[in-house]
């Protein structure tokens, strides 16, 4: 099993018991007002789907795409998601990736610390050129999670939340960013836990 260590998450593939936390995000119209992704009927059938085609993804070889849960240390539980992979628009790097956190953990920096943790097993171990995220700018939280990741806004554009093929389309149309990094500017950034300095690798 692929999995990355953080001070406080083990971000790993994720596993059939990982099923309530999947329900727990796409139950959440927080985190699905952003994320389309996670816009699932709620309904344990269309999770457990979402679920298994994750696992399924996570064992293809060779693997182009990272599909984990973030379980945070203190009890074990998942708590997140993180996923990147080949990019979707190539013009704008090689990776693209994306995330959801479960609400009651948010403004903790959790998110932070596992996006940092991906960047260096991109940079380092893959090894990619680039990487990019988009979040809509209504979105401020995505968005300081990327600036403190070291990522640079590149772009700016106005977007409908038609989410394709998804009957819980939003209608809603607002200005969404681009941020990216290349492995060139990327410097990891060192972390103090229990009084020791730890820098974050794959």
């Amino acid at each position: 099993m692929f999995e990355l260590r953080t001070p406080r998450l083990v971000l790993r593939d994720w596993l059939p018991e990982d099923l309530p936390t999947v329900r727990a995000l796409a139950g959440d119209e927080r985190v699905t007002r952003y994320q389309t992704w996670l816009r699932l009927d709620e309904s344990e059938a269309a999770c457990q789907h979402w679920l298994e085609e994750a696992i399924k993804h996570n064992s293809a070889d060779p693997r182009s795409a990272y599909s984990l849960a973030m379980v945070d240390h203190s009890n074990y539980h998942a708590v997140g998601w993180l996923n990147w992979g080949d990019a979707e628009d190539a013009s704008r790097g090689d990776v693209s990736f994306g995330y959801a956190l479960l609400p009651e953990l948010w403004g903790r920096g959790y998110m932070t610390e596992a996006v940092e943790a991906m960047l260096a097993f991109v940079f380092d171990i893959q090894p990619r050129v680039s990487i990019y995220a988009t979040c809509a700018t209504s979105n401020r939280a995505s968005a300081r999670v990327l600036e403190k990741a070291g990522l640079h806004l590149v772009d700016r554009w106005m977007h409908r939340d038609e989410a394709l093929g998804i009957e819980e389309a939003l209608g809603i149309e607002e200005e969404y960013r681009c941020y990216s990094l290349r492995r060139s500017e990327w410097r990891p950034e060192p972390r103090t836990t229990n009084g020791k300095t730890e820098r974050l690798t794959g």
